[in-house]
């Protein structure tokens, strides 16, 4: 797959837009190839942006109230468990990292051993164009096996890598010495955003492609 670099031109407004994302909901403890599940499990959204649950099968919900995630930046859910289907929506309007799960238990084996997930709220007007550690680097673009980023700062930083869909695809804690490579060897073709960020809250974003 080759893309061009109006994707990358575009990926900005992209990240900008208001968007609804679809969590998919449903499982159950009595089908072990089915176990509860969240699926995307994680994502990243902008500010303004709205997620919205959507229970298939089981007895579910969506619990991030801050009874049980007190560092959520708000609190949010969707009630006690229910039978599917359900439709559960939340506008997420504070940045920061939303982590929720299922709340239900079956025969004392609670839900949120393989039901649980977080979402990643980005504020663009607060993400800096300009890298406050220095300037940073990332080759080859578009990447086939490796990708290298360079940063000249020892700060810990926490790498996140997200696809075009918004979804999680790596996470790493820190940049050691100012190096990372990636190995996308196993990446589907297209675009990906690198954030970086730091632990005051600093945050740069940068796009990438891998061919």
């Amino acid at each position: 797959m080759r893309t061009t670099l109006t994707l990358l031109a575009a990926l900005p407004l992209a990240l900008m837009a208001q968007t609804n994302y679809d969590i998919e909901v449903g499982g159950s403890m009595l089908q072990p190839q089915n176990l509860p599940y969240y699926d995307p499990q994680f994502l990243t959204i902008d500010v303004g942006d709205m997620v919205t649950w959507n229970g298939v099968d089981g007895s579910h919900n969506a619990w991030g109230e801050l009874d049980v995630f007190p560092t959520n930046p708000e609190g949010f859910g969707s009630g006690v468990p229910q039978q599917a289907p359900w439709v559960y929506s939340h506008t997420f309007t504070i940045p920061g990292t939303y982590d929720f799960h299922c709340s239900a238990v079956f025969q004392g084996m609670p839900h949120s051993a393989t039901q649980f997930g977080a979402i990643t709220v980005l504020d663009p007007n607060g993400i800096a164009e300009v890298s406050p550690w220095g300037e940073l680097s990332l080759y080859p673009v578009p990447a086939t096996e490796n990708l290298t980023l360079k940063i000249p700062t020892t700060t810990p930083l926490t790498v996140t890598v997200f696809n075009s869909n918004g979804t999680l695809q790596q996470t790493t804690t820190t940049v050691q010495n100012g190096t990372l490579q990636l190995d996308v060897t196993n990446w589907n073709a297209g675009l990906y955003m690198l954030r970086l960020m730091d632990d005051n809250g600093e945050q740069v974003v940068r796009s990438f492609v891998v061919q």
